[in-house]
């Protein structure tokens, strides 16, 4: 699992959402293995991103993602 989202990094792609998606994917890696300082700034990199990218449905989800870090 980890190579694969290790390889799905965009190099040059024009998929907006695939960079935030991806770093959400670390996050919830990161979260899975009681990671969470590694986790929060991931998460919020992710929400930062689909914030600005107008998708707040994925924006809510990782807010939900964040408060349960808490």
């Amino acid at each position: 699992m980890d190579e694969a989202v290790e390889g799905a990094t965009p190099h040059g792609v024009r998929v907006v959402w695939l960079p935030p998606a991806i770093e959400q994917t670390k996050a919830m890696r990161l979260a899975a293995r009681a990671d969470a300082g590694a986790a929060r700034p991931a998460f919020e990199r992710a929400l930062a991103e689909y914030e600005l990218l107008a998708m707040p449905v994925e924006a809510a989800e990782v807010r939900e993602q964040l408060a349960r870090l808490a």
